[in-house]
């Protein structure tokens, strides 16, 4: 065989290799339900995809119960003291936070009344909020902030702490641990874990780049983060063993939103667009790819959720939700 026509074949089937493993499968979810035909800038899954907060572009904020798909409750943006970009649910579903640049707004959601609000600043004067999570009751405020400090804000004493453990914009903060740790992660390619009462790191995890996307499974002890290039891990946070790496074929891959499923033994990761990929956690090989219902050019997915059940649900930036099956 000739070295040219052996290239050619060559050639040929990587080409075929790799444009199947892009290929998206055609998978119906469940059910479908379109909220609003406003695109969203924000939205938040409550922990058991039971409920929906969204925030238009409109500025218009609302909370839906995903089974009767009745409105709880509404706001807009007289309701709020500056545009917001950004939302967080408390886990017992009582209370919902909004964040613009530099104010964070707390809602009771049932009633609707104004539970809180304050203005916040970092140790640098142009500092911005970058991130927003509450605690299981909402009594706790965890805010990143585009500077690298962390708030931790704590509603039931009126008392307020401040760590500056990034060198960049802190894009994903969470508690952990029954509020005794939390897990943030930076554009300064670190992930940290680390004691809320003082700052003090526990355990830390780092790539070159800005991490683009992080799952934190603490009952089964996996952690997933991966940064904008292309680097990616799946490891046990207590003693920082690497259990698996995501293995595909393309140079880059995107990765968005991610959560663990089936007691930590499979990890579900959003793309940029609307692409959604299920893999194994022990081998990080690819099991299915399929993609959520786009209304509009530029659809992507902002949260997923689990019910009781362990079924995965996605709320995309056309406030569509989307129930799936295993």
């Amino acid at each position: 065989m000739k070295p040219l026509l052996m290239f050619f074949i060559w050639a040929s089937t990587a080409s075929l290799i790799t444009a199947c493993s892009e290929q998206q499968i055609t998978r119906a979810p469940d059910s479908i339900h379109r909220y609003t035909e406003v695109r969203l800038v924000a939205a938040q899954l409550a922990q058991d995809a039971s409920v929906s907060a969204l925030l238009t572009r409109g500025q218009e904020i609302s909370v839906w119960d995903n089974q009767s798909k009745a409105l709880i409750n509404h706001w807009d943006s007289t309701d709020l003291f500056e545009p917001s970009y950004m939302l967080a649910l408390s886990g017992n579903k009582q209370l919902l936070a909004t964040a613009g640049k530099q104010q964070v707004t707390l809602f009771n959601i049932a009633t609707g009344k104004l539970h809180a609000n304050w203005s916040v600043a970092g140790f640098k004067e142009n500092a911005t909020i970058a991130s927003l999570s509450l605690n299981q009751t909402g009594s706790a405020v965890l805010i990143g902030l585009t500077e690298g400090t962390i708030i931790n804000a704590n509603l039931s004493n009126d008392t307020l702490s401040m760590f500056h453990l990034h060198s960049g914009p802190v894009t994903n903060v969470s508690f952990a641990a029954l509020g005794q740790q939390i897990l943030s992660s930076s554009h300064d390619g670190k992930v940290l874990l680390w004691a809320a009462s003082n700052g003090q790191i526990i355990k830390e995890f780092s790539r070159e780049f800005r991490i683009t996307s992080l799952a934190y499974d603490e009952k089964n002890r996996r952690l997933f983060y991966a940064d904008i290039v292309d680097n990616n891990s799946i490891v046990d946070p207590t003693n920082s063993r690497e259990l698996s790496t995501l293995n595909y074929l393309e140079r880059y891959r995107y990765f968005r939103q991610a959560i663990f499923t089936e007691r930590g033994n499979t990890l579900i990761t959003s793309s940029s667009k609307q692409g959604l990929t299920r893999w194994d956690v022990k081998t990080g090989q690819e099991l299915s790819t399929w993609n959520v219902n786009a209304f509009t050019p530029g659809t992507t997915v902002l949260s997923m959720a689990l019910d009781s059940e362990g079924k995965l649900w996605t709320m995309s930036s056309d406030a569509a939700l989307e129930e799936w099956a295993d």
